[in-house]
């Protein structure tokens, strides 16, 4: 009660006519009937027109955007801007002279009641008390231009593609509706695609690469919907997972060249077993736990994990090989395989030496080869006869021999399956990253 008394006071100043307790009684009384009546009725001079709201985005700044609960946070403002029909907002200020731009407050006007949809914080409707309207006109008797820029900060659901993390986009709107009106009563638009940039501030973990608006209508409603699309700056992420997955990748394959007799390898292995878990459970913290999509950052790290795990497993069976007493015969299946492995290793590797003798006629050929013919030196380098490989006694095969050759097969294999298996998942990153 006594706020409004104060706001007759001030209103003093400016009236002409206003002299007796009895006009100050009728004065305090007509501002009562225009505010409540405009508490809710839309201010237009035909109920069957519709009125026509037009609202643009001003970005100010990119707060954050938490892809693991899927939320994105910006600060900026909306400059809605409508036309009131009804002169006779200013009937209880007749001897007040009016100017031709003012700002008066929004509670006391009409304002459409703008609600954003996806909002996962608040559900009050956009803007307070706290911003006034401009009112723009020339004579008492004319509509009313009114603009209002309310600031808001939002916090939206936006849900997160990951697929390509660290170097994804993402796309998160913004749906704005006027929540207590029909499309036929209110409608939304806009008059620029493009959201106002002209205050934007950059964000250090993202780039602003497009903003755009559309507006719709939906079971009888009217909507805005504003778009971004941010880029994630990709750089710490690249110095902080994929570089030392890289790293780690090729350090791991190398436990099969350690020394048997070193007796490191196990600790090694399980030492690269437990970094990639580490890495995993740390990209873990910067996706959303859902399974589509699905990162492949992370499907990349969990096929190290297990490749880790079965490292180890071959690390500890080959120990055992290498540690067998030396009177224990090697069994004939076993030899059989290890002799199949050297004679394939030996095929390749005397093809590739013999071929690179030929391109270079002038090299000096070693004393222990004096075939120049390609099938020659191969015969030459290669077990004299394929039946080798059958276990021949002449060919006596020991447990630290099975060892070795085990080691450096395993060596090769792993080595090219996880050259084989960066190559498959990192490669689409980087060619995202290009674009």
């Amino acid at each position: 009660m006594y706020w409004k008394v104060i706001l007759v006071i001030i209103y003093l100043p400016f009236t002409d006519g206003v002299d007796s307790w009895d006009d100050w009684k009728s004065f305090y009384k007509d501002y009562q009937t225009e505010t409540s009546r405009y508490s809710g009725l839309i201010p237009i001079s035909d109920n069957s027109q519709t009125m026509n709201v037009t609202i643009d985005m001003t970005l100010y700044s990119l707060g954050d955007f938490d892809s693991v609960n899927g939320q994105i946070e910006i600060a900026g403002a909306l400059s809605v801007k409508w036309t009131d029909e009804i002169p006779e907002i200013y009937s209880f200020t007749a001897n007040v002279s009016v100017e031709t731009s003012m700002l008066w407050p929004s509670d006391k006007l009409w304002t459409p009641d703008i609600v954003l949809l996806n909002a996962v914080d608040t559900i009050e409707k956009m803007g307070s008390s706290t911003y006034m309207v401009r009112i723009s006109t020339q004579s008492s008797d004319q509509a009313l231009a009114v603009s209002w820029k309310p600031r808001v900060v939002v916090r939206a659901s936006c849900s997160p593609d990951v697929t390509y993390f660290p170097f994804d986009r993402q796309i998160c709107s913004f749906t704005y509706t006027p929540w207590n009106y029909r499309a036929s009563e209110v409608t939304l638009e806009f008059l620029s695609s493009p959201w106002d940039l002209t205050s934007y501030e950059e964000n250090g973990g993202w780039t602003l690469i497009e903003t755009k608006t559309e507006s719709y209508t939906q079971n009888s409603k009217s909507y805005n919907k504003y778009t971004i699309t941010i880029e994630r700056r990709y750089l710490f992420y690249a110095l902080n997972i994929i570089l030392p997955t890289l790293l780690l990748s090729a350090c791991t394959g190398c436990v099969f060249i350690l020394p048997a007799e070193a007796g490191g390898r196990a600790g090694f292995s399980i030492t690269c077993f437990l970094t990639f878990a580490v890495l995993l459970q740390t990209l873990m913290s910067f996706i959303p736990e859902s399974s589509s999509p699905l990162s492949l950052m992370t499907v990349y790290l969990a096929l190290m994990v297990m490749c880790g795990a079965f490292i180890n497993i071959l690390v500890i069976l080959i120990l055992r090989l290498y540690h067998k007493p030396e009177g224990k015969k090697v069994p004939r299946w076993l030899s059989f395989i290890i002799r199949l492995i050297n004679f394939s290793v030996c095929k390749i590797y005397c093809k590739g030496r013999c071929k690179s003798m030929k391109k270079k006629p002038k090299q000096k050929i070693p004393d222990h080869i004096e075939l120049t013919d390609v099938e020659d030196c191969m015969k030459e380098e290669a077990p004299k006869d394929e039946a080798d490989i059958d276990g021949d006694d002449n060919h006596e095969v020991d447990w630290s021999y099975i060892g070795r050759i085990l080691d450096m097969f395993f060596f090769v294999a792993f080595l090219g399956g996880q050259a084989a298996l960066s190559v498959f998942f990192l490669l689409p990153l980087g060619l995202r990253a290009k674009d």
